[in-house]
């Protein structure tokens, strides 16, 4: 009976509430960790309720409930990222109503820059985001494709570089003023004013320590709080390091800010992680392209070399 009520409760903690703030800083990291990884929850369940059918029915049904304990079990991790990778593709040929953002994190700046500009170059990418950027990186793709790099990337720490690029046509005079930094989030924090739309790259905390959780509520606060004064179409695009099943991502994506998550969702293709771990498929969709006053007309995850995410990629209709 405690494995099913720990599988039930697991299972249910997306819907828990915003708790991370309530818990002392030693044990924070817990929170969001049984969040995101709640299919463990259900895979828990299951198994659970496949060892009271070996205690209480027959063996034939017992052996039934053991197969379909392990199906369950090995669906809820491994299925969503192999979804992914099967799930990988390349925009079509878009029109010139349909604004396309394509954001990468790009692992400390080693994915391949060659990569990421013939990338962004055969989808015709109006906007690109590229979170633990570097200069050289973020330049070698401005310069082989027709996109401006809004700003020098932060080097103050080794992934604290977000890098904005935007297609050159449209940075006007006005545009170019309204650049900056917001410093909302511990990494680089680049926006922009558009013609159509004011456009942000985002890099938060990742509440995966004790030290760190504060850190990521309140960015996750302070995003929310900004995203609800900006007038007019707004778009957010980058590594927020948090899934669906995180209530502070919820809260920023819904009511307050009146965002949609394009192309996200609690059975989104994940994006993370896909090198660098012993994990044989990404298990969680970290990253996330977020947009008010612009429908959603298609979106999709793009395997990149180098890098321990998948690209997502948005298109937009203004």
């Amino acid at each position: 009976m405690f494995l099913l009520a720990l599988g039930v409760g697991w299972m249910t903690a997306p819907v828990w509430g915003v708790f991370t703030d309530r818990v002392p800083e030693t044990g924070s990291w817990i929170v969001p960790f049984l969040q995101s990884a709640w299919p463990v929850g259900l895979a828990l369940l299951v198994a659970a309720l496949a060892a009271l059918v070996w205690l209480t029915l027959s063996r034939r049904a017992a052996v039934g409930a053991t197969v379909a304990a392990v199906v369950v079990c090995t669906a809820t991790v491994l299925v969503p990222g192999a979804l992914s990778r099967v799930a990988q593709k390349m925009p079509e040929e878009k029109d010139a109503d349909t604004v396309r953002i394509l954001s990468v994190n790009t692992w400390y700046h080693q994915a391949s820059d060659e990569f990421l500009a013939q990338t962004a170059r055969e989808m015709d990418a109006d906007i690109v985001v590229l979170p633990e950027s570097s200069d050289v990186q973020a330049s070698a793709v401005a310069d082989a494709t027709d996109l401006e790099l809004l700003q020098p990337v932060s080097t103050r720490t080794r992934g604290g570089g977000t890098a904005l690029l935007v297609r050159e046509t449209w940075m006007t005079e006005a545009a170019a003023e309204s650049v900056a930094d917001l410093h909302l989030t511990r990494h680089q924090n680049p926006v922009v004013e558009l013609e159509n739309l004011t456009m942000m790259g985002v890099h938060t905390n990742a509440p995966a320590h004790s030290h760190l959780v504060d850190g990521w509520v309140t960015e996750m606060a302070d995003l929310r709080d900004w995203a609800s004064g900006v007038d007019g179409p707004l778009v957010m695009a980058g590594d927020f390091n948090s899934t669906t099943a995180h209530p502070e991502l919820r809260r920023l994506a819904g009511r307050s800010a009146e965002m949609t998550d394009c192309g996200g969702g609690l059975f989104a293709a994940p994006t993370w992680p896909r090198a660098g771990t012993p994990s044989p498929v990404p298990v969680l969709r970290l990253d996330h392209i977020l947009v008010r006053g612009l429908m959603c007309q298609d979106s999709g995850v793009v395997g990149v070399r180098g890098s321990d995410h998948a690209g997502i990629w948005a298109d937009l209709r203004v």
